[in-house]
């Protein structure tokens, strides 16, 4: 069941990013970094379990010039306000991260924003996060086969995900007990 709330988790994302609806899409995908994250903890409070998925499968499946700090600052604004402020950047610990996507090259726009002097921004392709996000996800996930322990764990975990039943299912379920019980 975990499987198929995943499987909605990234058609939402592609659903939104279709739409052009970027800042649902980006809370979406690090809404999706939190979750899974949260699905092998092993011990690390939630940030630190953000901040491990993303350093070690996000970062590993993109193209990015930034930190996972970084990106937990930017997931830290999207969730929050919706814009790319967070605590750690207006204490200077994170660059805020800024987007561009479609046919926009990050490269121009890091150049404009340098050459205006914006240093503490850093441009992440929202199409390339999306990317990396699925990849990330397909190597989290190709662990498993190769790995029971943490298998185990994931699956342990997954089990307290938000579950829904059809109402036929239910309806069903009384319906067999309701005939055993007479």
């Amino acid at each position: 069941m975990y499987m198929t709330n995943l499987f909605q988790l990234v058609d939402s994302i592609e659903i939104t990013f279709s739409k052009r609806y970027f800042a649902p899409c980006l809370s979406l995908i690090y809404s999706g970094i939190d979750i899974v994250s949260s699905l092998d903890r092993n011990g690390r409070n939630s940030k630190e379990a953000f901040l491990y998925w993303t350093e070690n499968y996000l970062l590993k499946s993109g193209e990015f010039d930034c930190t996972p700090l970084e990106i937990y600052a930017a997931r830290c604004g999207i969730i929050h306000t919706f814009t790319a402020y967070s605590g750690l950047s207006d204490k200077n610990k994170a660059r805020k991260i800024i987007y561009s996507w479609g046919n926009a090259d990050p490269k121009k726009v890091d150049f404009i924003k340098n050459d205006l002097g914006n240093h503490d921004t850093v441009v992440v392709h929202i199409d390339e996060l999306k990317r990396a996000f699925g990849l990330g996800l397909d190597s989290f996930y190709g662990e498993l086969s190769q790995n029971p322990e943490k298998a185990k764990r994931v699956a342990k975990q997954a089990g307290l995900w938000f579950t829904h039943l059809d109402k036929q299912i239910v309806e069903d379920y009384f319906e067999v007990k309701k005939n055993h019980v007479k």
